[in-house]
């Protein structure tokens, strides 16, 4: 007599007056909308644990959750709490565990919990089993509650679209795996564990279409990489559960996903993928969009084993040239064939909701940076079993790559943050799910090379503001260059003081500047200043000031040079976008406000730091964080007490206002002493 995880919620689906279920343009089931809706209990990336163990559940990487919390799990999880293009998660005792055992609720269909006050969680049933025997040991995956709540668990089956029905994998038709779009997954027989796909050219008679293709990245002359487990774990769950690797287990669900090489789920083939499409379809993005069908079925090109994995710890050399370890001699870095050869690098990403586009840029195969405030905004709205955030290199090019991002590690400084969103500590290391693979003559770029100290430009040159945000006609989406000239932090004080003292626009929006910049222009940042440009069109001609605009955040400002033919070589990414005021101005009508990057070199050893230990597959999240705060993260930047005009007023009461009359005439007068609440210890 056991107590079992049940299966998520059945999803119920509009329908017709004639009860036939309603589908969308795209020929997607639409669903009944519910009154309550059991995610919406659950903060982002909660999971539901036992009571018992007195800790709330948090979704992460297998490689996150810590071994003794992994050790809960006496048997394996009934289920991966979601599946990303290269990685299951599971849900993961987020506090302290006791390790004592846990005293479980009596499943008698008799039994009245109510009276009791004993209550089971939705979605736990009771199953019972003539072989069953008394709980032991701590947790087993019996009683291991992780995901009763609607569409917060993984859910495998899914009704398949208009003109497409769920079959066997043996069933489906050639032209089903050669298409742009990859099968859907709807699942998989119970009894025997084939695959089922929502197929279009399904034959019952059908012998099954096999496309198995040779190894990308072979070892040993022409061999395949071995399928892998993606914890230790798995090794212990499969001798002491080996029904566990067959289907009809409670288990089974988890190990045919985290498990391959335990459970020999790859047979002899090994990493290897199993149809032509695969690499096509992992490049459009479809590892991230269709997790189900592409973790196994194109486990090579989605990474989810072999060279490409996050598991993988070689560094990738090509031609001499070394691209993954971004602290060695060798690292090939800031190289890009000129531009009308070049393929660009960059990376961008469009988020669910209302946070919009920013930009990242690459540091190496297996990370990028962008900026902090990217993540803050909407990081409520962001459910990591339902959303990932995705990168696009190469972009507009037939190497065209998405990749979405396993891990993110955001400065440990940026927690004393003051306001919403300010300039200070906006920097964020993203690990990517599968590395980018780089070949400086087939594809022609390399990642950027990181900012040091000393060697990040002075005042007047000339660096260079790449994006994909708003150009001067308000379109997004595009990689655009411009380029900028570099202040000091002294002048870029001088011109935003001077800025809210004598023009009645930069007035207006002093609040803003304030809340961004309340301890000044401190050494952690550096300021850029727009170029006058002017482009013509049609015979109409505008100007504006060049610089970074909504879509840019995260970006990057690089200092480069030029060979000959035009390559690009020696770029360097010394600042981070984080934010200013106004975009495009017209500089007859608006000011030259300046423009605040995170300063790339002031934090240059925790990037180090951070990319070196998260490349170690066995240190988890909190394990590197640890190592490089602790070692790497740097004291707090200083406020600039010089810097008052930055300092964040105190609210008066009326309100200060004034125009451009009142500028001139009542001076200091238009503004309110700095609040004491917000201003710098150091500055009292």
């Amino acid at each position: 007599m056991n107590i079992l995880l049940g299966n998520p919620f059945p999803q119920d689906y509009d329908t017709d007056e004639y009860g036939e279920i309603k589908y969308d343009d795209l020929g997607n089931p639409i669903l009944l909308e519910e009154e309550n809706n059991f995610e919406d209990l659950l903060g982002p990336g909660e999971c539901i644990l036992p009571a018992e163990l007195q800790s709330d559940g948090k979704g992460v990487a297998l490689n996150d959750c810590a071994n003794n919390k992994l050790r809960l799990y006496t048997a394996p999880p009934p289920n991966v709490w979601t599946l990303k293009g290269s990685y299951p998660m599971v849900c993961c005792p987020a506090g302290r565990v006791s390790g004592q055992k846990v005293d479980l609720p009596t499943c008698d269909p008799d039994y009245d919990y109510d009276d009791d006050g004993v209550t089971l969680l939705p979605g736990v049933y009771c199953e019972y089993d003539d072989d069953a025997e008394g709980v032991e040991g701590i947790v087993t995956n019996s009683n291991f509650i992780q995901n009763g709540f609607g569409d917060d668990s993984h859910v495998y089956k899914k009704n398949c679209g208009i003109g497409s029905k769920c079959v066997p994998k043996s069933q489906c038709g050639a032209d089903d795996f050669s298409t742009d779009l990859p099968p859907v997954s709807c699942g998989f027989d119970e009894t025997t564990g084939e695959d089922t796909f929502c197929c279009t050219f399904a034959d019952p008679s059908s012998v099954g279409v096999d496309q198995t293709q040779p190894p990308i990245f072979p070892i040993e002359g022409s061999n395949p990489r071995p399928c892998i487990d993606h914890t230790t774990h798995c090794a212990r769950w499969a001798t002491d559960h080996p029904d566990s690797c067959n289907p009809g287990n409670l288990g089974y669900s988890f190990m045919r996903e985290a498990c391959q090489k335990s459970c020999e789920r790859c047979g002899d083939k090994g990493c290897v993928d199993e149809y032509e499409k695969c690499p096509q379809w992992s490049r459009a993005g479809h590892c991230t969009g269709n997790s189900d069908f592409m973790f196994f079925h194109c486990r090579e090109s989605c990474g989810a084993c072999g060279f490409k994995s996050p598991s993988n710890e070689e560094l990738q050399t090509v031609g001499g040239k070394q691209y993954t370890d971004v602290s060695a001699s060798n690292y090939m870095c800031g190289e890009n064939k000129r531009l009308e050869e070049a393929i660009t690098t960059f990376i961008d990403y469009q988020e669910k909701g209302d946070e919009g586009l920013c930009t990242n840029v690459p540091i190496s195969d297996r990370f990028s940076l962008t900026a902090a405030h990217c993540l803050e905004e909407g990081a409520d709205r962001f459910r990591p079993n339902n959303d990932t955030r995705e990168a696009a290199f190469r972009r507009g090019t037939e190497f065209e790559e998405k990749i979405g991002i396993k891990r993110e590690w955001i400065h440990p400084w940026r927690i004393s943050k003051k306001t919403q969103q300010p300039a200070y500590y906006d920097i964020v290391v993203q690990e990517l799910e599968r590395r980018v693979i780089f070949d400086y003559e087939k594809f022609g770029d390399s990642p950027v090379c990181l900012g040091e100290i000393g060697k990040d430009g002075i005042s007047g040159q000339i660096g260079v503001s790449e994006g994909f945000g708003k150009d001067e006609r308000n379109r997004d989406g595009n990689i655009q260059q411009t380029n900028v000239t570099l202040l000091s932090n002294e002048e870029c004080y001088e011109k935003l003081n001077n800025i809210m003292k004598t023009n009645v626009q930069g007035y207006n929006n002093r609040i803003k500047i304030q809340q961004a910049v309340y301890n000044g222009i401190t050494d952690q940042l550096i300021c850029t200043s727009g170029l006058i440009v002017e482009k013509c069109r049609k015979g109409r001609c505008r100007k504006f000031f060049s610089g970074p605009c909504p879509g840019d955040s995260g970006g990057p400002l690089f200092l480069e040079n030029y060979t000959e033919n035009g390559d690009v070589t020696g770029r360097t990414v010394i600042g981070i976008v984080s934010g200013g005021v106004g975009c495009g101005n017209n500089p007859d009508k608006k000011p030259n406000y300046p423009k605040w990057w995170a300063r790339v070199s002031w934090f240059n050893e925790w990037i180090k730091c951070t990319t070196e230990k998260a490349s170690i597959y066995s240190f988890s999240h909190k394990n590197v964080e640890r190592e490089c705060d602790a070692c790497c993260s740097a004291d707090p930047s200083p406020a600039e007490c010089s810097h008052t005009g930055l300092f964040i007023e105190k609210v008066a009461s009326p309100p200060k206002s004034c125009d451009e009359n009142d500028l001139q005439t009542k001076g200091s007068g238009c503004f309110g002493e700095p609040d004491p609440q917000l201003k710098s210890n150091e500055c009292s």
